[in-house]
């Protein structure tokens, strides 16, 4: 009877295509067999047709408007002609100062920044593809407002405006990218349509007079904040990115940095 209900069970994991457990052993499933595996197997096929990712490292400073000059002063040192401006007297008319260092640099400006009185505020990354673009330091307009881009005036509605990161991947040279930044205002109602990218074109705007590019190695950055220390010699576009008219105002200051590209 015992040899007949034996049978049966070995008859059902053979159907199951299992293998039983013997008498007298226990029950303890078998180490996969590693035998003749490669590397290659264990790779996931999706991982290598995947798009390169750029990260970039934001930090964003806050500080005085009265702390502008001594802030400042932390990138006498840093290189203007390294950047391409698209309209260099545009971008020093609408406020806007940039300057360009290199990564045995960066320690240094963190040190300098921190003396000079600039708080970080906030440090955040960013993954962003080739080609494409991610906003950073958004700021929300909700009122309906009038900006000037260079002699145009822009008007703005509920929206966010913010600074855009755009790379460009130089093949086969993984270590550098081409980046392009440009403020641009983007409407609150863009955030909220599903496929709303195709849109984004006709619909944001870019104003052109800050728009700069550079080519980085990795550790490089950019340094971005306003001109002006006096909010009354401050051009609309540039109070609305670098000033908060708090109840102790404040100037903001961005440094971004490029960190790698992940593969």
């Amino acid at each position: 009877m015992k040899l007949w209900i034996y049978n049966v069970v070995l008859w059902l994991f053979i159907v199951a295509g299992c293998t039983p457990v013997p008498p007298g052993r226990s029950e303890r499933p078998d180490r996969p067999s590693v035998e003749g595996l490669k590397i290659q197997d264990l790779r996931n096929p999706d991982i290598e047709h995947s798009d390169p990712v750029v990260v970039f490292l934001i930090t964003s400073y806050h500080f005085s408007p009265s702390q502008l000059p001594a802030v400042w002063s932390c990138c006498e040192g840093l290189s203007q002609e390294a950047i391409a401006f698209a309209d260099k007297q545009g971008f020093e008319g609408s406020g806007f100062a940039g300057a360009m260092g290199t990564a045995t640099q960066l320690g240094t400006l963190w040190n300098c920044l921190r003396q000079a009185g600039a708080i970080r505020f906030n440090q955040s990354t960013l993954l962003v593809n080739p080609n494409a673009e991610m906003p950073f330091g958004r700021i929300f307009i909700n009122n309906q407002t009038s900006i000037k881009d260079g002699g145009d005036a822009v008007s703005l509605r509920k929206g966010y405006l913010s600074w855009t990161v755009k790379p460009y991947l130089n093949a086969p040279s993984f270590r550098q990218t081409a980046v392009e930044l440009v403020p641009m205002f983007m409407p609150e109602v863009l955030t909220t349509w599903p496929g709303a990218d195709q849109f984004t074109l006709k619909m944001s705007h870019r104003f052109k007079s800050g728009q700069l590019s550079a080519l980085f190695q990795e550790g490089d950055f950019i340094v971005l904040t306003g001109r002006h220390d006096d909010p009354q010699q401050m051009t609309d576009v540039e109070r609305a990115l670098f000033f908060e008219p708090d109840q102790q105002p404040y100037m903001r200051l961005y440094v971004v940095v490029f960190v790698r590209v992940d593969q």
